[in-house]
């Protein structure tokens, strides 16, 4: 393990700070006002083929130099539990299947400052010099979902470097036994002169990761197989101490035994050597909104449609909620594969409703890393000849291998 401790030597020498200088995302380009409605926020989030963005007001003496005031992030997950728990969802879904016309008070009309001040994802506040090692480990573990991060270059005026904009008292969700999201989504934030801000995602440090890829190599050529077996099997971790890398948890959250689960009746048991997670699934006849409250329920950002077979045939995922509107709403009351093909005929841009990732167990890191950064996809599906799951590999689980070298 020799190397991968030189490895480790040399990712702990850089900090957050490094990860923001290298990408420099314009985020000013993708901030959403709070009066935006949620159905606008859908649209520009899928134009931007983006799953979260941060959240501003305007300063109530608007002037020449007033700057927004970012106060929050939101995301496809919030919005999607602030819509399928809605109160009159159901309402609204057979109004629309029955009418085929919009509903008068649409939960899509509501203001996103709605879904803000009801979610439930948890910001935490850090600065950009410290360790890339610890804030890689801290989205691992879910110790927060986002962060505001503190600049440590100094700007022209020293004082607006120490200006951390502070979040708002926002009321947890309504929604029962819920303590966080997947961090799928996770943001960073950097407070840069003046208060205006540049967001990091997660990509961005895979990014990052990447222009460094001659220093990373030994794991990088490692196979999906390698990396499952490292990230999933007991055994592959016993006797190695703190020098391997170490078993991740469950890819999910919930006890699948719970019957207050939604889909405790649906799981793919481990089963090595072909198996080494436990992976949750729905059939063709699960509805749409059911597959949502068990992808929320598990803090999850995809679930795969599973035949009487268990032969994988799609995939439910919270990027399809880009391309959900007052006017196809409907389509949460549908079965699953009937909702992901309406969602195709009505979309403007049926292309851009992301299908499934796959790979095989001999593609290798750098090979899931690139497909990562460039298609902007967060989890790949590793099958085997005959179309059974055999892992799901998700952009947590690449940066889980970075984090327990």
């Amino acid at each position: 393990m020799l190397e991968l401790a030189q490895i480790k030597k040399l990712l702990s020498q850089y900090t957050l700070q490094d990860v923001i200088d290298f990408t420099l995302p314009p985020t000013q380009d993708i901030m959403i006002p709070c009066s935006s409605s949620i159905a606008e926020t859908l649209r520009f989030m899928g134009q931007q083929n983006i799953i979260s963005a941060p959240v501003y007001k305007q300063p109530e003496n608007i002037s020449s130099d007033s700057v927004p005031e970012v106060f929050d992030i939101v995301s496809l997950i919030d919005v999607c539990n602030y819509i399928v728990y809605k109160d009159n969802i159901n309402e609204e879904i057979n109004h629309q299947n029955l009418t085929t016309k919009a509903y008068d008070n649409s939960v899509f009309s509501n203001p996103i400052s709605d879904v803000v001040y009801k979610k439930d994802t948890i910001v935490g506040k850090i600065s950009g010099d410290t360790p890339l090692l610890q804030v890689i480990a801290d989205l691992v573990q879910d110790k927060y979902n986002y962060a505001l991060v503190n600049p440590v270059h100094k700007s022209h005026n020293d004082s607006e470097n120490k200006d951390l904009a502070e979040l708002k008292d926002i009321p947890q969700s309504g929604t029962k036994d819920k303590e966080r999201k997947d961090i799928s989504n996770l943001e960073l934030l950097e407070f840069k002169s003046r208060n205006t801000v540049v967001m990091v995602k997660r990509h961005d440090i895979l990014k990052f990761l990447n222009s460094i890829n001659e220093q990373l190599q030994q794991v990088l050529d490692l196979s999906v197989e390698c990396l499952i077996k490292m990230l999933f099997s007991k055994n592959h971790h016993e006797g190695e101490g703190n020098s391997g890398t170490s078993l991740l948890l469950n890819s999910f959250k919930r006890s699948y035994t719970n019957l207050d689960n939604p889909c405790h009746d649906m799981i793919l048991q481990r089963n090595p050597p072909s198996r080494l997670q436990d992976i949750l699934y729905i059939t063709p006849n699960t509805t749409a909104l059911q597959g949502y409250k068990i992808l929320l329920y598990n803090e999850i950002s995809s679930l795969p449609v599973l035949d009487q077979n268990f032969c994988f045939i799609a995939e439910l995922d919270i990027s399809h909620f880009h391309h959900l509107s007052r006017n196809n709403v409907g389509l949460l009351g549908k079965p699953v594969l009937a909702f992901i093909s309406g969602l195709r005929s009505t979309s403007a841009s049926s292309e851009l409703v992301k299908r499934p990732w796959f790979c095989s167990n001999s593609f290798t890191l750098n090979q899931i890393m690139f497909g990562m950064i460039n298609s902007g996809y967060r989890q790949s599906w590793v099958l085997d000849s005959s179309n059974h799951i055999n892992a799901v590999l998700s952009i947590v689980d690449i940066l889980d291998v970075f984090s327990k070298l």
